[in-house]
């Protein structure tokens, strides 16, 4: 049964579009800060596996996923490094993978 009336993938996106600004760069702790104060249920591993589950360029944990596929509204963002991540941008960015 769900936590909540969002799935944890459905509320990281209402966050980006709350909190970010174009390409703006960012990191987990203020998703996992967010998600404890308005949906403490949630674990801060499960976000931080969700935004590497979003992540367009992250085909090594996207393959374990068969959910994540190209009509599953999953990408979302482009992963910089180990923890650093930009929204997705389909006119720059490679294609996503789905490993």
């Amino acid at each position: 049964m769900a936590n909540y009336e969002k799935t944890t993938k459905e509320l990281i996106i209402d966050w980006a579009r709350e909190h970010l600004r174009g390409a703006e760069e960012f990191n987990s702790r203020p998703v996992v800060k967010w998600f404890a104060l308005n949906y403490p249920r949630t674990s801060p591993k499960t976000v931080r596996m969700h935004l590497r589950g979003m992540s367009t360029n992250n085909p090594a944990h996207r393959k374990n996923h068969l959910h994540i596929r190209a009509d599953s509204d999953w990408d979302h963002f482009y992963r910089l490094e180990r923890d650093t991540y930009r929204r997705f941008d389909p006119r720059n960015d490679p294609p996503p993978r789905y490993g």
